[in-house]
């Protein structure tokens, strides 16, 4: 793995690392891809959201404005107006009303 990220990163004109886990890679793609909205999928895709986000929501929501994540909201909701096409057809993901 060292080789594929070492070869974007010269590419980049930066040093090689060593030792690339999972975590590194991460950080290289949240680096590599910033603004084309990958970074959730990569999160919910190794398990790490929950982890990440309320990391995040420790440091940065000093006003205590953000909810802390939970694994509910990995999902996102069913539309309202796809639940009222025929009642008892859908329920909700969880963590919705």
């Amino acid at each position: 793995m060292d080789g594929i990220v070492n070869s974007i990163r010269a590419r980049a004109g930066l040093k090689p690392v060593s030792s690339v886990n999972l975590n590194m890679l991460l950080d290289e793609r949240r680096k590599e891809f910033a603004g084309e909205n990958l970074r959730w999928e990569d999160l919910v895709r190794t398990g790490k959201v929950v982890e990440v986000i309320n990391a995040w929501r420790a440091k940065e929501d000093t006003g205590n404005k953000v909810q802390p994540m939970k694994n509910e909201f990995i999902i996102y909701p069913i539309p309202q107006d796809q639940l009222d096409v025929k009642k008892g057809l859908y329920t909700q993901n969880p963590g919705y009303l």
